[in-house]
């Protein structure tokens, strides 16, 4: 049996998700709220209520003089969307011998104050996640994304995916864990985790 070349530790850019990806699945009344995609003096930047999250990679950003190349760049396919379109990304993944994809959320603090928001940020994240595993189940592997700062939410997100059964880990951002998980209010999100392995 020839050895697999797991990729364990990639993640899905902000830069790159889907410029509709939470504006297509708001809730009724959300509008603008949601993140979303502006231009800003000329350059798509992911916007959510007042707070601006980092810069959307359209071809306008891929067109600037002297920014910093990527290995996309490097691999002769730096476009708008292609880690996030599937068969773009198989074909990255076949030219490099990547045989599968562990693939974690943005590394972007999703956690704006309004809990109904975060939560549909999170929900939105996630069915589009479950969404691109399926055009390739045994290579594309991504990790749910769960906000830490609410755990009743955590635990009911964490619920709903293993639910689904389509993605198999749930992921925190590093830099938002807090000492407060281990404390009593966690505990229901802890034990929900064990039992559903």
């Amino acid at each position: 049996m020839d050895d697999l070349k797991i990729s364990a530790d990639d993640h899905i850019d902000l830069g790159y998700l889907p410029r509709d990806l939470w504006t297509s699945r708001a809730p009724a009344g959300m509008g603008d709220a949601v993140p979303h995609v502006v231009d800003r003096d000329g350059h798509d930047v992911w916007v959510c209520g007042d707070a601006t999250w980092g810069e959307y990679r359209s071809p306008q950003w891929f067109a600037q003089p002297g920014r910093n190349p990527l290995a996309l760049d490097r691999g002769g396919v730096a476009e708008e969307g292609r880690p996030v379109t599937p068969s773009k990304r198989l074909e990255d993944m076949d030219r490099d011998g990547v045989s599968a994809s562990v693939l974690f959320p943005p590394i972007v603090a999703m956690n704006p104050d309004d809990r109904e928001l975060r939560k549909s940020i999170v929900r939105g994240y996630n069915d589009w996640a479950t969404e691109f595993a399926s055009a390739a189940p045994e290579r594309f592997i991504p990790a749910a994304m769960i906000s830490p700062v609410d755990p009743a939410s955590a635990t009911e997100e964490l619920m709903r995916v293993a639910k689904a059964g389509k993605l198999k880990q749930v992921n925190f951002l590093v830099n938002d864990v807090t000492l407060e998980m281990h404390f009593e209010a966690w505990d229901p999100f802890w034990a929900a985790a064990e039992e559903t392995g």
